[in-house]
């Protein structure tokens, strides 16, 4: 069953309550009978059916103050709003706030309701609706149609029916399945045997009994332990319904209207919040820099202060680029609409949209800042979302968790922003990992920095272990997810990897000086010994450190130029070359050797010959067998 939310708007006392109770047969005012029900919705919420089995819910906002509250609370989760104008007077200045503010919050779908149309003569109805007409032309809702009711009567209420369910069939909505589970809570309260509930509207994904939620901004993790929707306990609720939720792991006292229950991590809290502010045409004030103001979005109402990013005053009519620095957290996500209101006198002067949910202090006519608003400005707010989740390399499996997207989604937007070269895959057999393009760009350039520095100040080495690089920039990241990316690094020419080292692309070590010394001599005491072994510390290096000799040995045996025999002992690979061949040619003939018969075969000392084969036995040659001092073929 496909989920309808409908809001009222208009003036006080144009029957938006009474044309509630005609098209559904309940009074939205009866508190009473609310309290009765047990887990109920909100005292302004009713539903009816409409012919294909579609629920549509109605919040009903009778007063003015509530009118703004509420429908900063609802709109996000709205499908239409039935503008509700008495035919006895017409539109009045209420009605005209509330197009204006209907237009802020991007209310897309309106019917116009002429009601009490019992009260007046044929000629003075064809009089508003012209009069009407005349007055909306220019707006979002000049071409919306308009339905002639009374409530009081029933006079119209069928055809009004039918237009909403013709609204719904075409309406160009986002389908709120595929969004990240969230539930702005409008009130909260306590019952015997029941313990904590909230109500709201979901505006996104699924719920279902025994999920753990999060609740913003305070962070508090909570377990729902029964869902209720339209009066009636079910296992799950789904986008687009009013539910209400028994909660456990938390009281009346931990959650206020305002708050937000999502999934971990979908959300983050913050005093900061980069937007798009339009002031009212017919606003009587204008907005300077650092002006306070009443902001609301969802069920939140806040006091903030707005730092204008682009202009030194914003006038009516005008829109500018902003920061609004709360004076308490609040849970927000891109795109979401707001409405603000004058300090004092309290009066509603404008809105927008949010662009950055999330942000820090800037300053005032930066370039780069204004550009990058501008680009956000007009993305899209689910590739926004996966975006800032990936500030660290993420698993499409844990973006599935932290959005509640569908994984064909999730994968589709990855895509979509990595052809947008702003995210980088690091591809695992097992799965992808995503990651923000800018925060890799900052920590390859870091890592760059690092390679560069370290082998400048340890030109011999072989580079810097893997391990402590992990250490210094992915000390949290798992260490398959750095293997891969250390590999992307290397195909892509930013490093190189040689065995467990890392080095800068390219680099090069300095073959004049220390190491052209070290080699010299080093050749020059082992090529006339031959197979009678030179320990190193025989041999002397003049003024060179041993760390440094250690250094250019270790880079010279990993080149195979040399190889290490034993302990301080180095010899070339050219002569274990040449008595690998002589070995093997004894094993064939004889089908063992001894340490002595290698000592003769190379006319050396048993000091020398036990390395070389203990050698053999390393790279699998030869093999113990018996005596200490034997050795078969393992070939």
């Amino acid at each position: 069953m496909e989920n309808v939310i409908i809001g009222t708007a208009g003036h006080i006392d144009h029957g938006k309550t009474a044309l509630i109770k005609a098209l559904t047969g309940r009074d939205t005012d009866r508190l009473e009978e609310e309290k009765r029900r047990g887990i109920t919705i909100d005292l302004g919420f009713t539903y009816f059916d409409l012919k294909d089995g579609s629920r549509a819910g109605i919040i009903d906002v009778p007063g003015h103050e509530r009118f703004i509250h509420n429908m900063t609370a609802g709109v996000a989760g709205m499908d239409l709003v039935l503008l509700v104008i008495a035919a006895d007077e017409g539109i009045m200045p209420q009605t005209r706030e509330h197009i204006d503010i209907l237009h802020l919050l991007g209310v897309k779908k309106c019917i116009i309701v002429l009601n009490k149309c019992d009260l007046a003569e044929e000629s003075w109805i064809c009089m508003v609706e012209e009069e009407i007409r005349k007055e909306l032309k220019g707006t979002f809702i000049e071409n919306a149609p308009l339905v002639r009711v009374s409530a009081v009567t029933g006079e119209g209420i069928d055809r009004l029916t039918e237009e909403i369910e013709e609204m719904v069939y075409t309406r160009t909505r986002e389908e709120k399945q595929e969004l990240p589970v969230r539930l702005p809570v409008d009130r909260v309260f306590t019952l015997t045997g029941f313990g904590t509930i909230v109500t709201g509207t979901l505006l996104g994904g699924r719920i279902e009994k025994e999920d753990t939620l999060t609740l913003y901004p305070s962070g508090l993790t909570c377990r729902v332990r029964n869902i209720q929707v339209h009066e009636k306990d079910t296992p799950v609720c789904s986008a687009g319904q009013r539910v209400a939720l028994n909660l456990a792991g938390c009281t009346k006292e931990d959650i206020k209207r305002g708050h937000v229950l999502a999934l971990e991590g979908s959300i983050q809290s913050s005093r900061i919040v980069d937007v798009k502010l339009t002031l009212l045409e017919n606003a009587k004030r204008s907005i300077k820099n650092q002006t306070r103001l009443h902001f609301l979005s969802g069920t939140s109402q806040v006091l903030c202060r707005a730092v204008l990013l682009d202009t030194q005053e914003l006038k009516p009519g005008e829109s500018a680029y902003a920061q609004l620095r709360m004076e308490e957290e609040v849970a927000l996500k891109e795109k979401d609409r707001f409405i603000v209101r004058f300090y004092s006198p309290l009066e509603t002067i404008g809105g927008g949209v949010v662009l950055d949910a999330h942000s820090v202090k800037k300053k005032r006519f930066q370039e780069a800042v204004l550009k990058d608003l501008q680009e956000r400005e007009t993305e899209d707010i689910l590739a926004i979302q996966i975006q800032k989740l990936c500030q660290i390399p993420t698993s499409e499996n844990d973006l599935y968790r932290q959005t509640g997207l569908a994984k064909e989604t999730v994968r589709m937007l990855a895509e979509k922003l990595e052809g947008q070269k702003k995210l980088l895959c690091i591809n695992l057999q097992e799965e992808r990992y995503w990651w923000e393009s800018a925060q890799e760009a900052a920590y390859r350039g870091k890592i760059e920095r690092f390679l560069e520095a370290y082998m400048k100040h340890y030109p011999y080495r072989l580079g810097v272990p893997r391990a402590e690089v992990k250490n210094q920039f992915f000390k949290q990241g798992k260490k398959h997810v750095f293997d891969a990316y250390i590999e992307l690094l290397n195909r892509n020419r930013v490093l190189m990897v040689r065995q467990e080292f890392l080095l800068p692309y390219g680099y090069q070590v300095p073959k004049e000086g220390a190491y052209q010394e070290v080699r010299r001599k080093l050749y020059g005491a082992i090529k006339p010994a031959k197979y009678n072994f030179v320990r190193l510390s025989d041999i002397s290096f003049g003024k060179i450190p041993r760390q440094t000799v250690d250094e250019i040995l270790l880079l010279l045996a990993a080149k195979g130029e040399i190889i290490k025999v034993a302990e301080d002992t180095f010899t070339t690979k050219a002569y274990m070359e040449a008595a690998k061949e002589k070995i093997v040619e004894k094993l064939e003939q004889d089908g063992k050797i001894t340490i002595a018969q290698v000592r003769d075969m190379f006319d050396t000392s048993r000091r020398s010959a036990k390395p070389i084969l203990e050698y053999m036995d390393k790279i699998k040659v030869t093999r113990k067998d018996g005596a200490e001092s034997e050795r078969v073929s393992n070939l």
